[in-house]
């Protein structure tokens, strides 16, 4: 739940209130200011059915260890709260439709959703796992970035001793590999002062492993000349 608050400004919504249960120290602060990112406008509350008032849809987090530990189920409070109220629900956790059917049946008479991340086996067959990774290559390259793509699909980045090596299942040696060749602040500022000098990295290839080199970010020139085999 922190980063809905942390990067809202990426969202496609207002966030319009914050609820924390009373306990774990966090009613009455601000919401920005309890996860350390400065000042976010609202305060904390424990009364839900205040946020309730003005928002169309509630967000819920992972409530099982606070059940567990005040002995109710304040996943069910909270659902039939929010449906009761007429307002949409989304949980970042999976909602049994079995153990709530009363309240996933008011919520169809109302033509309200119960809404939760979930991928079935079927759909998780047909998960492209290369096209993801190509789509991200070409936006970052969009960007002016410059990507090595390591693998044996006619896409990748390679020349043609590197594929006989893997097509044998022997290590790729001294083969030198760029990667991201941009500031490291531009490409992700947190990484910007992180002490990659003290970092070290294992490759496996073919079963071995070959040590590589420690990654310089020098005078903020990004991740660069890494190589195998050394």
């Amino acid at each position: 739940m922190h980063s809905l608050v942390r990067f809202r400004d990426l969202l496609a919504f207002e966030i319009i209130g914050v609820g924390a249960p009373i306990g774990k120290g966090l009613v009455g602060r601000d919401a920005g200011e309890a996860i350390g990112i400065g000042p976010f406008g609202l305060k904390i509350t424990h009364m839900f059915e205040r946020i309730l008032e003005d928002a169309d849809t509630l967000i819920l987090g992972y409530m099982d260890r606070l059940s567990n530990i005040s002995g109710r189920d304040l996943f069910k409070e909270l659902l039939e709260m929010a449906i009761g109220s007429g307002k949409h629900v989304y949980s970042l956790a999976p909602v049994s439709r079995s153990l709530y059917l009363e309240i996933f049946e008011e919520a169809d008479r109302k033509g309200l959703r119960i809404a939760f991340p979930f991928v079935s086996e079927e759909e998780l067959r047909e998960t492209p796992r290369l096209s993801a990774p190509i789509a991200l290559r070409k936006q970052l390259l969009a960007a002016g970035y410059k990507v090595a793509q390591i693998g044996s699909e006619h896409q990748s980045d390679s020349d043609m001793r590197s594929q006989e090596a893997r097509r044998r299942g022997s290590a790729v040696r001294d083969h030198p590999l760029r990667l991201l060749r941009a500031p490291v602040d531009e490409l992700h500022p947190p990484l910007a002062g992180l002490p990659f000098r003290h970092q070290a990295r294992r490759l496996h290839f073919g079963g071995q492993q070959h040590r590589s080199r420690r990654l310089h970010p020098g005078h903020r020139s990004g991740l660069r000349g890494l190589r195998q085999g050394e």
